[in-house]
């Protein structure tokens, strides 16, 4: 997903099954550490990131900390789940 803030791409590492389960036991609310991938160089090391399910529970947010300014994206809660559930049946 395109950041919000600047014109980098980024995406959550999905290939991981911690990363995976991290995301799915996601709660209203609560911050949680999630992987995610600049898209321009996919082999780069995996990025730190903060997710947080909306409070009602439709939408995750992604927040990338930078030293200069944060980016972030959002993406639907169950498009994200059906996500999850395709890639975990192509590993």
């Amino acid at each position: 997903m395109k950041s919000s803030n600047d014109s980098s791409c980024y995406y959550l590492d999905l290939t991981h099954s911690l990363n995976c389960a991290t995301i799915e036991s996601a709660k209203a609310n609560k911050a949680q550490n999630v992987l995610v991938r600049n898209a321009t160089n996919p082999a780069a090391p995996a990025i730190s990131a903060i997710g947080t399910l909306s409070a009602d529970g439709k939408v995750y947010f992604v927040v990338i900390p930078s030293e200069s300014e944060d980016k972030s994206f959002d993406l639907e809660w169950d498009d994200l789940k059906k996500t999850i559930e395709y890639c975990r049946s192509k590993l």
